[in-house]
């Protein structure tokens, strides 16, 4: 941008001292002072309709008018610098640009008006006075220095931003093209009767006036327009959005956008207040964070409950600036995103682009109907959010309670089978036994009937064994007596001298969980043992329980031969429908159950359930079966 600048400056030299301070001064009746002229040009830029683009704005005045004025009645030089000590006053004083735009606006109006002068004196209007000719002349010098804003400008502005859209140069560039022609008949119009009689030079003033307010009707008119649609897209935004983080990152992107703002942001608070602070920030540049958890600072929770706020550039209140100032926020609005029965957020938009203004009244009414629109969005979504979870678990509820009724009903079926194929068939053999009993004592061989009745005797109390065996299986008593760790070890030291594989139990736990949590954790452990039996061919397992705050782990690890988990998941493996039923258990209370084997390095299955906030740890418990 400063090479530019530089070379405008170069240039404009150059023309000066070559051509412009060369050329013949007008044949006018009489003089206006360059003074006067500066003091137009300054005005014309005070009073200025403004069409933004990001940081930058294309301005539309009534330059043309102090413009064509001096091409009648002030010598070319003069003219130039006037324009230059014009614009250069108002930009300083006034618009208070930054040094890099005031240069490049500075040397802008002093070229076109350079330009302008040797187009006019080109084309013979110097010496055609108020003839027609001396028109046309004042139009294409005007025309001319039109087209070298219209050139200079947008150059200016994509060098700033790196992008300058073709349709806002084509419709600011018509835009300046008409207001040029209007100031330029309304300016030939004052030329002629000053001419005249410049006694009539206020009759002027009213048409003037006119024109500057019909510029500022039709700006006011456009930018209501522009309100209407961003206020429907914004709507459309809301409602085609699948999910809060995206449907409020491309709001805030568009709020961005319509109220040329830095940075818009919006602060969620949680229904409970334990609960996190969610915050969504979109900008400065591309940068965007979307529903991070944050630390409420003092000025959000000062704004928590406050009315929609202005705070234009600068802000007055020095307090609330330095706060303002830590977060880099120059000038900001922000309303409060209200529910149905609390506060449910904050919205933000700060740091209006540019410095030709801040935000304003208008601006705030247009951002309060925003943050009313954003709030009922975020209370329809979350009550359609709830609808769902509720749907949701409704059909977990279900589906768990197929589970249960099936598992139930699997655990039956297993127990009658159980029954019929053991005990009921073992005490058959007995009832036959006693039988032979019978009829040994009819025949009078008592020494046979007793030998006879003491074999029933020893497998009648191995067959009480099993069906003690059998309920303890159901649900062991020292489980309800004494907990989950002496449960353990009273089940391993029986698989143990059932299986003859080394077990070891190690426990360390609150003094007792939920009844519900130790049914579920002696399961699995009962399932992973069976399945220890039955297939690991392991000489050693180890059943360890830990716990933290949160959470209770049991990790099940045996020597034995292993298997891929992805073959028995999928059916290919026979006889492992136990992980299965180890695996709904766990997820049916809330938990997360893993496994890991693989062939000939054993197997490894650790399963976690949630719990609550737990007493400190005073049961440990160590042992080897």
């Amino acid at each position: 941008m400063w090479i530019l600048n530089c070379s405008l400056a170069a240039f404009g030299v150059l023309l000066y001292l070559l051509v412009i301070r060369h050329l013949p001064a007008p044949q006018a009746p009489f003089k206006i002072q360059w003074v006067t002229i500066a003091g137009m040009y300054a005005l014309s830029e005070v009073f200025v309709v403004h069409l933004q683009f990001r940081r930058n704005a294309f301005s539309f005045s009534l330059s043309e008018i102090p413009l064509v004025l001096g091409l009648f009645f002030l010598r070319p030089s003069a003219l130039v610098i006037a324009q230059f000590v014009g614009a250069a006053a108002a930009l300083t004083l006034y618009r208070r640009q930054s040094p890099l735009k005031l240069v490049f606006n500075v040397l802008n109006f002093s070229l076109e008006a350079a330009l302008a002068t040797v187009v006019f004196d080109t084309l013979g209007g110097v010496a055609a006075s108020t003839q027609p000719r001396a028109w046309a002349a004042a139009f294409l010098a005007a025309s001319a220095s039109v087209v070298l804003a219209g050139v200079l400008v947008p150059l200016a502005v994509w060098l700033a931003e790196g992008t300058m859209p073709l349709a806002v140069v084509s419709r600011a560039f018509l835009l300046m093209f008409v207001t040029t022609m209007a100031n330029t008949s309304l300016a030939l119009i004052a030329v002629t009767i000053l001419w005249r009689d410049p006694w009539t030079a206020w009759l002027l003033v009213v048409p003037v006036a006119t024109l500057f307010l019909a510029y500022r009707a039709y700006t006011t008119e456009r930018e209501k327009h522009e309100r209407l649609e961003f206020l429907h897209e914004s709507t459309r935004i809301l409602e085609r959005s699948t999910d809060i983080e995206s449907g409020l990152c491309a709001l805030l992107d568009f709020a961005r956008q319509m109220f040329r703002a830095e940075i818009a942001e919006v602060v969620l608070f949680p229904t409970d207040e334990r609960d996190a602070v969610l915050k969504t920030t979109v900008g400065p540049d591309m940068r965007s964070e979307a529903m991070s958890e944050v630390e409420p600072d003092d000025l959000v929770m000062r704004l928590r409950g406050s009315t929609t706020m202005l705070f234009p550039r600068p802000i007055p209140d020095p307090v609330l600036r330095d706060q303002l100032g830590e977060r880099g926020i120059r000038d900001a609005m922000v309303a409060p995103l209200r529910g149905e029965t609390r506060t449910v957020g904050v919205m933000l938009v700060a740091n209006r682009l540019g410095d030709v203004s801040t935000f304003d009244d208008q601006d705030l009414r247009l951002f309060e109907t925003l943050a009313n629109h954003t709030s009922m969005s975020l209370e329809n979504g979350r009550l359609e959010k709830t609808l769902a979870q509720l749907t949701d678990l409704q059909a977990q509820r279900a589906r768990l309670l197929d589970k249960a009724v099936q598992a139930a009903e699997d655990e039956r079926t297993r127990l009658a089978a159980d029954l019929h194929d053991g005990s009921i068939q073992r005490l058959s053999a007995l009832s036959y036994g006693l039988e032979r009993v019978r009829l040994r004592l009819v025949q009078g061989d008592a020494g046979a009937g007793a030998e006879i009745l003491g074999s029933i005797q020893q497998r009648l109390g191995a067959e009480i064994q099993a069906l003690r065996r059998l309920m303890t299986e159901l649900r062991p008593p020292i489980l309800d007596e004494r907990g989950l760790e002496a449960a353990l070890f009273d089940y391993a030291l029986d698989f143990q001298e059932r299986t003859g594989v080394t077990c070891t139990v190690a426990a360390e736990l609150p003094a007792r969980l939920e009844p519900v949590q130790e049914t579920i954790l002696y399961r699995l452990a009962q399932e992973a043992l069976a399945n220890v039996g039955k297939h690991a061919r392991a000489s050693r397992v180890t059943i360890a329980v830990g716990s933290s705050d949160d959470s209770v782990v049991v990790r099940v690890r045996d020597d034995g031969v292993g298997f891929e988990p992805e073959l028995a998941a999928d059916g290919h493996v026979r006889d492992h429908f136990g992980l299965a039923v180890m695996r709904e258990r766990v997820e049916m209370a809330g938990g997360v159950w893993q496994i890991h084997s693989r062939p000939g390095d054993g197997t490894l299955i650790v399963a976690s359930l949630p719990v609550g906030e737990s007493p400190a740890f005073v049961t440990r418990v160590e042992a080897t079966a």
